[in-house]
């Protein structure tokens, strides 16, 4: 339904997510909110499912109240900012124009070339066999690409497209949505850079 929207309205986007997230209902806190009510058809993550969650701390021991409490205020300032950036972002999400992805405009076959890269570049150094690793931390209930999405990424990076020189792991965080993933209560942002800090280690 989104994508039905005309560009014209799209460079508006800030404008609406601003009254909308800040006067009309602040509970819609960012675009997927608003796309999945439009809709209707798209679940949500739960937040009580995150809620219900043993709570992980950060760094600096901030608990998972002070982090809303952060959260709420985060979206405040960032509407005394200029949000034009916004209104690229969703053009550039929904595929408004032909082009606007780049490599990734056709995945399998942006897939096709990172293999033929890795496959080059370990022709040059061959002291470096290990695949290339990619793994992709997917919500529960995306309301911006629904099950179907992450059915198709997955599927691109199906064993027999990555000759043995990249390696794929798909996980799904039980309990989180589209914007609920890298809250600091579902600690899969914390997982991300232990799994960057293993693999440089090595």
């Amino acid at each position: 339904m989104a994508k039905m929207l005309p560009t014209g309205v799209l460079k508006q986007w800030n404008k609406v997510m601003k009254f909308v997230v800040t006067k009309a209902a602040p509970s819609l806190s960012s675009s997927v909110d608003i796309l999945s009510s439009m809709g209707g058809s798209i679940p949500r993550g739960s937040t009580e499912d995150i809620n219900h969650r043993e709570p992980i701390l950060t760094a600096d021991e901030i608990g998972p109240r002070t982090a809303k409490q952060l959260e709420n205020l985060c979206i405040e300032y960032i509407f005394l900012e200029d949000t034009t950036g916004m209104n690229d972002e969703a053009v550039v999400c929904l595929k408004k124009t032909a082009g606007l992805w780049g490599a990734c405009e056709d995945l399998p076959i942006y897939i096709r070339w990172l293999v033929q890269a890795e496959e080059w570049y370990k022709q040059g150094h061959p002291e470096e066999q290990k695949p290339l690793q990619v793994k992709a931390i997917f919500a529960e209930k995306d309301g911006m690409i629904g099950p179907q999405g992450q059915k198709y990424f997955e599927n691109c990076f199906a064993p027999i497209n990555l000759n043995n020189v990249v390696s794929f792991q798909s996980v799904m965080e039980k309990g989180t949505g589209h914007d609920t993933l890298w809250a600091s209560e579902t600690g899969a942002f914390l997982k991300v850079m232990e799994d960057i800090k293993e693999a440089t280690s090595q």
